[in-house]
């Protein structure tokens, strides 16, 4: 069994897409697969019309510099200090004794840099506190703000509220998108949140046992579409095409 199949889909340029689906579904693989982090057995995946598996690994790590992931769990250094953690988000970019350098004794220039973002998400008091003092949501902008340091032009978020409270959640959606449309970057994110994602996306991709079960515009989605894509009791999955 296949975690994805038959995948057939295209997202343009500054694009906001929200992939939804049960747990399971495909959604953070579907993530992974546009980074080159999974590699697809069978068919391409294109990236500004080029081919991913004709990357040498140089190449696929440049081209991770330019794409922010905010994981589910974070993948937050607990005892580094908050900007520490937000410049990992650039170390693939420089040499290691220039990264080394700059996590010892950052340049005026980027803290301020860093500054200036944090204090876009919201924590911009908490560049110099260290990470496991802050609360869970605090801790959720640190990854934010790591991924934005990276001045991607693609953002990707797997699961970024499952684990914050509903008014938080909402803002957290709200900022993303508001900063991708700002700074015209295109946005992919997984969501359990059925509502969050009718609210703050265009564009919703509904996949069920790793395969697209619709790709259309939030409006135009039946309320059966929802039932069936959550669906405890659900048909056998038909076999993979070969």
């Amino acid at each position: 069994m296949h975690a994805l199949s038959s995948l057939n889909l295209a997202i343009d340029t500054g694009e906001a897409v929200a992939f939804v689906g049960p747990s399971g579904s495909g959604k953070t693989t579907a993530l992974k697969l546009i980074t080159g982090s999974v590699r697809p057995s069978r068919g391409q995946v294109l990236l500004y019309s080029q081919d991913l598996s004709s990357h040498s690994p140089g190449e696929l790590r440049r081209l991770r510099s330019r794409i922010g992931f905010i994981h589910q769990e974070l993948c937050l250094l607990p005892h580094l200090r908050v900007w520490q953690n937000i410049l990992v988000g650039r170390l693939g970019r420089h040499s290691l004794p220039a990264s080394i350098r700059n996590m010892i004794r950052p340049p005026r220039k980027i803290l301020e840099e860093i500054h200036h973002i944090l204090s876009r998400v919201g924590i911009g008091e908490k560049i110099f506190q260290r990470t496991h003092h802050l609360s869970g949501g605090q801790q959720q902008r640190v990854a934010i703000a790591r991924a934005l340091f990276q001045k991607p032009r693609i953002l990707l978020a797997d699961e970024p509220v499952a684990s914050v409270d509903p008014a938080r959640a909402q803002n957290t959606v709200e900022l993303l998108t508001q900063i991708s449309r700002e700074q015209g970057l295109t946005l992919c994110m997984s969501l359990h949140n059925l509502d969050l994602a009718r609210n703050f996306f265009q564009r919703l991709i509904g996949l069920r046992m790793g395969r697209i079960v619709f790709d259309q515009p939030a409006s135009t989605i039946e309320r059966s579409q929802w039932e069936n894509l959550y669906q405890l009791n659900s048909p056998q999955r038909p076999p993979d095409v070969p």
